[in-house]
């Protein structure tokens, strides 16, 4: 392990999230939305909705670790260096977060306050 080669992925990362900052905003307003909406729909079940958006993101999270290497065509068999495992991991733990954000209001929603 080199700490050029974790420099290197933080760069790759923020390129990548400069280059794709309207993609970034959008998906910050949705969430922002969707918070929104629970909170307006009135008493909102907010810790019971955790648990929904948690195992929801695990399940985005597994799933994505098995879709992320067909999507750039690829295969996990093709992941012979640590470093494209940490970046496999921290993608799909990155969708996974995105998924248990975005499903905790929708929980709280939809789960009885009792």
């Amino acid at each position: 392990m080199s700490f050029y080669e974790v420099w290197l992925a933080m760069n790759i990362v923020w390129e990548y999230l400069l280059a794709n900052m309207a993609v970034l905003i959008i998906l910050l307003a949705a969430i922002g939305l969707l918070f929104g909406i629970a909170a307006v729909k009135g008493a909102p079940a907010w810790r019971k909705g955790l648990r929904v958006g948690l195992i929801g993101g695990v399940v985005v999270a597994l799933g994505s670790l098995f879709m992320i290497p067909s999507v750039i065509d690829s295969s996990l068999s093709d992941l012979t260096y640590w470093v494209d495992w940490a970046n496999l991991f921290a993608i799909a733990g990155v969708w996974g977060a995105i998924g248990a954000v975005m499903l905790w209001p929708v929980g709280a929603m939809f789960c009885d306050r009792n």
